[in-house]
């Protein structure tokens, strides 16, 4: 596979500052208008998982903050939440501390390079892979989680995952566009493809935001006004207007028929399953 390199985001999520306002439950690196709306969004399609990790070995990859394994591990899950960033994963021993989860515990890992050393009923990783955008890197981290897993064990993930030709298009967009948050559109197929080759079945899908067309059009267009569109799209704190607000109720409503079997596959970012032997 050839020698290990650093991938492009890597500093970028190592070294982002967890917020002085602790009480702020971020998606880390995004506060902006993407926040405001995928927060909800990502909470509601988390909820609605929950069996699959309750009284599971759990690891997550990429835990940020901590805010999807606190979940977990108040749902009866053993967890070890892994980040490459070492403030995060302070933050986050600190919240279960406070919260008394002791079924939740903390490491520093970086996936591209290591694993862990015990495997796992289930390993979660949201909307992480997709900001690894070297293909060889890409491949390091899927065969570590791989290699993380026990036998009848299942990984979930939540990434951009369109099909292939939407999927083209906005690494278009992205290539000509790229700032703080790079990130690699593979296809629902890709995932599939890099699975089956390390020996893993794809399970199911589900579609997460059907209304990303509009969500994300609309968002742009109103961080374009702003000096810093990128700052303000991301990570500067957003009071919603009027607007904002009805418009994200429109979108969360389309949002809700996101895994209908006709339309999920539209969905620009996709819950997807696959499981060991």
């Amino acid at each position: 596979m050839g020698p290990i390199k650093e991938y492009s985001n890597r500093e970028y999520w190592r070294e982002l500052d967890v917020e002085e306002d602790e009480s702020r439950w971020d998606i880390v690196g995004s506060r902006g208008l993407y926040f405001n709306y995928y927060k909800e969004l990502f909470e509601k399609k988390l909820n609605s998982l929950l069996d699959y990790f309750k009284n599971k070995k759990v690891l997550e990859v990429g835990c940020g903050k901590g805010k999807w394994s606190l979940l977990f591990a108040r749902n009866q899950a053993e967890v070890l939440a892994t980040d490459i960033n070492p403030n995060m994963v302070k933050f986050c021993k600190k919240q279960a501390k406070k919260e008394n989860l002791a079924g939740l515990k903390v490491a520093v890992l970086d996936i591209t390079r290591e694993r862990p050393k015990e495997k796992y009923d289930v390993i979660f990783t949201s909307t992480v892979l997709q900001h690894i955008c070297e293909e060889d890197m890409f491949e390091c981290a899927i065969r570590n989680m791989v290699l993380s897993l026990k036998s009848r064990g299942k990984i979930i993930l939540i990434e951009t995952a369109a099909p292939r030709p939407i999927s083209r298009l906005l690494q278009k967009i992205a290539d000509k566009t790229k700032g703080i948050q790079d990130c690699s559109y593979r296809s629902l197929s890709s995932y599939k493809k890099i699975f089956r080759k390390y020996g893993l079945k794809f399970v199911s899908f589900q579609g997460v935001d059907l209304s990303f067309p509009l969500s994300y059009g609309y968002m742009i267009a109103r961080s374009r006004s702003k000096k810093n569109w990128k700052k303000f799209f991301y990570q500067t704190r957003h009071t919603q207007t009027r607007a904002d607000k009805l418009l994200y109720r429109l979108f969360l409503l389309i949002d809700t028929f996101s895994d209908v079997f006709l339309v999920r596959n539209l969905s620009l970012h996709k819950v997807m399953i696959f499981r060991e032997g």
